[in-house]
């Protein structure tokens, strides 16, 4: 997980350049070093994010989701109508969303 000294991922305007414009990790070979987030992934029984976060992840595209396929992902949300599912991620992963107003 990575958040801002001020305690949260993205910026006042939804972005999340600090994080992005962090240089990646790379061996002297030029190949990425594995920080231990897949090994991290492992171990976790289902993710929870938020809609805007989930939706940033979402917008990176099939080919950079980190989740795999074998994770649910529980998307916590004011408004279950608002999340939208691509079909590449239909097709491979069990989303559900839950309103925060709702406790079930």
């Amino acid at each position: 997980m990575a958040l801002s000294v001020d305690g949260f991922i993205a910026g006042k305007n939804g972005d999340m350049d600090w994080l992005n414009n962090q240089p990646a990790p790379v061996e002297d070979d030029g190949t990425a070093v594995d920080t231990g987030f897949f090994k991290f992934l492992e171990r976790m029984d289902v993710m929870i994010m938020g809609r805007t976060t989930f939706e940033t992840v979402v917008g990176f595209g099939n080919e950079m989701w980190p989740y795999g396929d074998q994770l649910p992902i529980l998307v916590w949300t004011r408004d279950v109508n608002r999340v939208r599912l691509p079909d590449w991620i239909a097709a491979k992963q069990t989303v559900t969303a839950r309103s925060a107003e709702s406790p079930s």
